[in-house]
């Protein structure tokens, strides 16, 4: 079994896909647009949905990340409080990187810091609303208890 998460947006997918894609230097990227799958005469595309992201994907060291904006006219509420994403980063050094980009112009929950669990770990909510918590795998860099 794999599990991935897919991320929906209300306009701004591509500048999120974009983001994440040079923040995890995710070089198996690719992003449809509405506009670009095939014309259905049944169901004409609104000019609002051309632009907008359909299916975005990229393959994140074997997880699949997915993206999406939702179709207009469909309702959308920004309530990500019951989903975190994780990182679980290589080293200390690659987890505070990763939590010093996605805290800018976002809400810092944790400061990242070093745990008893882990040579530093944070959370935050980037400026799309994704909420993430951010580990370091070296075991031997957290603190002895």
């Amino acid at each position: 079994m794999k599990l991935s998460a897919y991320l929906l947006f209300n306009g701004n997918c591509k500048q999120a896909f974009d983001f994440y894609k040079e923040l995890f230097n995710a070089t198996d990227a690719l992003c449809t647009t509405y506009g670009q799958t095939p014309p259905n005469p049944d169901f004409p595309m609104p000019k609002s949905a051309e632009n907008l992201v359909m299916h975005g994907t990229m393959n994140l060291a074997g997880s699949v990340l997915m993206f999406g904006d939702v179709f207009p006219g469909t309702p959308y509420e920004a309530k990500n409080d019951q989903i975190t994403l994780v990182i679980s980063a290589v080293s200390a050094e690659d987890a505070r990187r990763y939590y010093d980009v996605l805290k800018v112009d976002g809400i810092e929950i944790i400061p990242i810091e070093k745990t008893f669990f882990s040579g530093a770990y944070g959370k935050v909510q980037d400026r799309f609303g994704v909420n993430w918590q951010i580990s370091a795998d070296a075991a031997e860099e957290a603190e002895e208890v």
